[in-house]
């Protein structure tokens, strides 16, 4: 005999059947069916394929959930029905999946023009960090292009290990550039 609870979307469907008027949160939905928010929304998606729960997005509580025949909410309130009934949207579920429409237009590939040549970065070009480290005194910095930051770190920790010299790379989220500083 198994101890395993039913699947959550029949659990929340027999909720739902029985209290009609219902409407239940994503952190009300966790409480009451043990399950973590975070994936509820996946849990009830086959329910909500077959029109079995209501979804709707509520600007206080975020994503609600109600059971079809709730008269908590009027229609208009409501997220999109599905285009197929229920019927033919569990026929359609296992049939195979349909090609998403392509969002840009798809050029003339027969006459696309190309072009000679390859520009090829030198993601392994050696940097002797050696002159500015050299120059860099205590408590000064300087900016360089966020690029660097990789062959940059190498040459630092390799300073840290053969000296008491300390530098220190930083770097605002965005940003194009990052700041080497020394600081003893």
């Amino acid at each position: 005999m198994s101890t395993t609870p039913p699947p959550l979307a029949s659990r929340l469907v027999q909720f739902f059947e029985q209290n009609p008027d219902e409407v239940l949160t994503l952190p009300d939905i966790a409480a009451k069916f043990g399950v973590h928010q975070s994936s509820i929304h996946t849990h009830l998606a086959g329910a909500l394929r077959t029109a079995q729960l209501v979804r709707r997005s509520d600007p206080e509580h975020g994503y609600v959930y109600q059971g079809p025949a709730s008269k908590a909410f009027k229609p208009k309130d409501l997220m999109p029905a599905p285009a197929e009934p229920p019927v033919a949207a569990s026929a359609a579920a296992t049939a195979a999946p349909r090609r998403k429409a392509l969002r840009w237009e798809v050029p003339d590939l027969a006459t696309l023009p190309i072009r000679d040549g390859l520009p090829r970065p030198n993601r392994r070009r050696e940097v002797d960090w050696t002159p500015l480290l050299d120059r860099l005194k205590p408590n000064r910095q300087c900016d360089l292009p966020a690029g660097a930051h990789s062959s940059l770190r190498k040459a630092v920790t390799q300073r840290h290990q053969t000296t008491k010299e300390r530098y220190i790379i930083t770097r605002a989220a965005g940003a194009a550039t990052l700041t080497l500083g020394r600081t003893a």
